[in-house]
């Protein structure tokens, strides 16, 4: 009797300890995560609050960060915004449909974050926002903004469709890196008032693809390698695709315009500036009056080099995706990360390894009670036929 009294304890403490193991699994819910409107912090314990400065102090994976409070400065302190992964290549879809960083809120910082695998990186329907010094990459828009009064400056933005999808009005990018994606910046027909200077535009299929190209400022940028410079609705190349065509911006401030890695002309008089126009587009004819002889230095974002440096090459043989728009609604991607090495990742198999054992033990110890109880109950049995032939022969 002691001895299924003990199995049964230990029935209970493994139940227990089998429930606490699934519990930690559960803490890794795919439910948002946000800073609401009162400041408080819910969905994660990830974030460290002190005044208006929010710093996130652990990888978060498939989680959405919404940020629905206003002047404030959101720090990833290095950390990553892990998506499902999936996106990246032209005419490739995610395994999700929806942004790392959902940006509803004015007046506030976006820094130091490393997001990869979503949709979008970081969706922007409201005014006011800076964001800058982040590494964002393999996304179909890493920086996706519908709203006005922008300020993107110090980013990585790479390995993408978009590294900027672009429909608001009067945003500023500065001192980016805007690498291997398909279009460095898709400029909606509605935007107007932008100013893109001192950005290196590398490597990309198109480095700029517009709707209407009036009130833009273009100059001071690097553009080295880019397939095509500009592009247009109208391009067989371009997305969306369709249209009746767009214009085209100035290249410059009206005294110095753009590094071009191909520029073949030349600076008799050592100024600085090419003696002659670079001829952007000859179809649609539009040049850069005054190009700059040596490219420009733009320092290299201050994320993690280990981290962008692991970029793969881009993809440009795929097709292009049909068009450029991206619509976003706050569901929760549900798909895990697959292939991760991280810690997280790990400590989450190893929960689901020790509830699936513990939930095993005790499906053993009940078979032992059970067997053990019957035992019993059958040796009472026979206890008792025993008793009544001792009695009948007597």
């Amino acid at each position: 009797m002691n001895m299924n009294k003990n199995m049964a304890l230990a029935l209970v403490l493994l139940c227990l300890t089998s429930l606490g193991a699934l519990q930690c699994v559960k803490s890794q819910s795919t439910s948002n995560v946000f800073i609401n409107p009162d400041g408080s912090v819910s969905g994660t314990s990830d974030i460290q609050h002190s005044g208006n400065l929010y710093t996130l102090a652990g990888n978060i994976y498939d989680q959405i960060l919404v940020i629905e409070s206003n002047n404030i400065v959101v720090d990833g302190g290095g950390f990553t915004l892990q998506g499902a992964g999936g996106w990246g290549a032209a005419g490739v879809a995610g395994k999700e449909s929806s942004a790392a960083i959902n940006l509803t809120c004015s007046n506030v910082t976006i820094q130091n974050f490393k997001i990869t695998g979503w949709e979008v990186g970081i969706y922007c329907p409201y005014n006011n926002n800076t964001i800058t010094s982040n590494f964002i990459s393999e996304t179909r828009s890493c920086i996706a903004i519908y709203a006005d009064n922008y300020n993107v400056v110090g980013n990585y933005l790479a390995n993408s469709i978009d590294g900027v999808l672009d429909k608001g009005n009067n945003d500023i990018f500065s001192k980016n890196w805007i690498l291997n994606d398909w279009q460095a910046f898709l400029i909606y027909y509605q935007s107007s008032g932008h100013i893109i200077t001192g950005n290196r535009i590398e490597n990309n299929t198109e480095a700029i693809n517009t709707y209407n190209g009036q009130g833009l400022e273009i100059y001071h940028n690097n553009f080295i390698n880019n397939q095509k410079n500009v592009a247009t609705i109208s391009d067989a190349f371009s997305a969306p695709l369709g249209g009746s065509g767009g214009t085209l911006p100035p290249w410059d401030n009206g005294k110095e315009g753009n590094y071009w890695s191909n520029y073949t002309g030349v600076d008799a008089n050592h100024d600085g500036i090419g003696d002659t126009p670079y001829v952007v587009r000859s179809d649609i004819y539009t040049v850069d009056r005054y190009p700059l002889i040596p490219p420009l230095d733009i320092p290299e974002p201050s994320v993690t080099p280990t981290f962008a440096s692991a970029l793969p090459s881009p993809d440009t043989s795929s097709t292009p995706p049909l068009n450029g728009d991206t619509n976003l609604s706050n569901s929760t991607a549900t798909t895990q990360p697959s292939g991760s090495s991280s810690t997280g990742e790990k400590n989450t198999q190893l929960q689901v390894t020790l509830a699936i054992i513990a939930a095993a033990l005790a499906v053993y110890l009940i078979v032992l009670i059970a067997i053990g109880t019957f035992r019993s109950k059958k040796s009472n049995k026979c206890k008792l036929e025993n008793q009544e032939q001792n009695s009948q022969k007597q």
